[in-house]
């Protein structure tokens, strides 16, 4: 029993050390009741309405559609979008969804609309300049049978 006073102490520890730390904040917590604590609350934007509101039907058909979403702007058609568009999904890809993110920024910074296509174009043209010149594809040398070694 004694070479396993080291692993019950460790135990005993373990096991009262989250214990105590619960009761000792269910002490110093306070108590009142406030409102807004049990508000719904999502990231940083206060609600708008209800937070147990039903929902409609429509919102559960669009998830039945199949739309598969990709984020990634560059390759514009990545290996995701190619095989859900094959599958038969709608698919949104990532240059959709950056111009959309930048035409709202645009509208909420400067309270304008922002100009047709000028941010979609400038984010092609971006891409398109970080994308490295094509070089011709070297032929392979036609392949010869490996020299004999001497011994």
């Amino acid at each position: 029993m004694v070479d396993y006073a080291p692993i019950l102490i460790f135990l005993i520890v373990a096991a009262a050390f989250p214990a105590v730390t619960l009761v000792i904040a269910w002490g110093l917590r306070p108590s009142s009741f406030n409102e807004v604590k049990v508000e719904a609350y999502e990231c940083g934007v206060p609600a708008s309405g209800e937070a147990r509101a039903r929902y409609s039907v429509r919102f559960y058909v669009i998830a039945v559609l199949f739309v598969v979403f990709d984020l990634v702007y560059n390759p514009p058609v990545t290996r995701f979008l190619s095989e859900a568009r094959a599958r038969g999904a709608r698919v949104l890809g990532g240059i959709e969804m950056f111009v959309a993110q930048a035409e709202a920024q645009f509208r909420l910074f400067t309270a304008q609309d922002p100009p047709a296509g000028v941010m979609r174009e400038t984010l092609l043209q971006a891409i398109r300049a970080d994308r490295p010149p094509s070089r011709p594809r070297r032929r392979s040398p036609a392949r010869r049978p490996a020299p004999k070694r001497r011994r």
